[in-house]
């Protein structure tokens, strides 16, 4: 496997899931032992996620990233957007859905860096209300030092694009349906 070969040089390979990097993993080793081989490096394969996560730390404790106050977990940021869409719109009946649904939409737009001063939120009264939750989402996280995990990207991004970037190591990405703008 040329993939192998990569790991074996220190290419790190991001998955698009948890099963993937562990198939991946299993398979390196099975051709460790296969190649007679007694110890052998470990190498980096992460999914997504993960990946991201660790990266994001390592900007935060080398001082490259501000820490927030606090970066959401799925669960927290999920009731930050339950208590906005409450708040807001007291007449809708399954907030939790709707919160749901808006923190997809939320992550979706980050992902694929859609501004949300565009007329396409003005079309209808459902875009109205997502684009008036957004904006109390994105003012209680900004008040309060919060950090959606959605945000983590676009930080890397901005850090790397400073000359921070401090990995010569080959990313592989691996398994994706398809790749976001972040």
């Amino acid at each position: 496997f040329e993939l192998h070969q990569k790991l074996a040089q220190g290419a790190i390979v991001v998955t698009g899931n948890s099963r993937l990097a562990a198939v991946l993993q299993q398979e390196f080793q099975q051709q460790a032992i296969d190649s007679g081989l007694n110890v052998w490096e470990t190498p980096v394969i992460q999914p997504w996620n993960i990946w991201l996560s660790q990266l994001w730390e390592e900007a935060v404790f080398d001082g490259r990233i501000e820490s927030p106050a606090l970066l959401l977990t799925e669960v927290q940021e999920q009731y930050v957007w339950e208590s906005v869409i409450e708040s807001l719109t007291p007449s809708i009946l399954r907030k939790e859905a709707t919160a749901n649904k808006a923190s997809e939409a939320w992550q979706q737009l980050i992902n694929w860096q859609v501004r949300r001063d565009d007329a396409d939120f003005s079309l209808n009264e459902d875009t109205q209300a997502f684009n008036l939750w957004a904006d109390e989402f994105e003012r209680l996280c900004d008040e309060q030092g919060w950090l959606s995990a959605a945000r983590m990207a676009e930080q890397l991004v901005e850090c790397f694009n400073g000359g921070e970037n401090k990995t010569d190591c080959k990313i592989l990405l691996v398994g994706f349906d398809e790749l976001t703008p972040l």
